[in-house]
């Protein structure tokens, strides 16, 4: 059996992670949410998760445009409800990992990224039709927010 290990080369000190394997999301959606949430802070992240699921903002889709809409102010967009809900709940096992290791309340997403996972066929089909399934990872670590000068 194949071991699966981060990904992740950076500084192991003051960083916390979080690994879903097999997830049952689309690998193209999970792609592109993993780009437009790296490296932002986590509660915006969490925020935009959030208004995908609720179908207020969408996520902008750069390179799987087929059957994305124009959508103002982002181009071609989806809501990948799904996804978003899945890779939130990663995210939210992530910032627990964070405060049990000790680290402060502002978070950056430093590290995220999908690969794709085996694909199982369907249970009891007798078309043979296979499941998306992804890995997805998540690295958080601390960070000074900047603050704007007052004029």
């Amino acid at each position: 059996m194949v071991t699966y290990s981060y990904a992740y080369n950076g500084p192991t000190d003051k960083i916390a992670r979080a690994m879903g394997k097999d997830l049952p999301i689309s690998m193209r959606a999970s792609m592109e949410i993993c780009k437009y949430l790296r490296q932002k802070p986590l509660n915006r992240a969490k925020q935009i998760l959030n208004d995908a699921i609720n179908l207020k903002t969408p996520v902008p889709f750069n390179r799987f445009t087929d059957g994305a809409g124009h959508q103002s102010g982002f181009g071609p967009a989806k809501y990948p409800v799904k996804a978003c809900t899945k890779i939130l709940e990663l995210l939210e096992s992530a910032e627990a990992n964070a405060h049990n290791k000790g680290l402060g309340k502002d978070l950056k997403i430093v590290h995220i990224i999908t690969q794709k996972a085996p694909k199982a066929f369907h249970y009891g089909r007798q078309i043979r039709r296979k499941m998306k399934r992804s890995h997805l990872e998540i690295v958080l670590a601390e960070y000074t927010p900047v603050q704007k000068k007052a004029k």
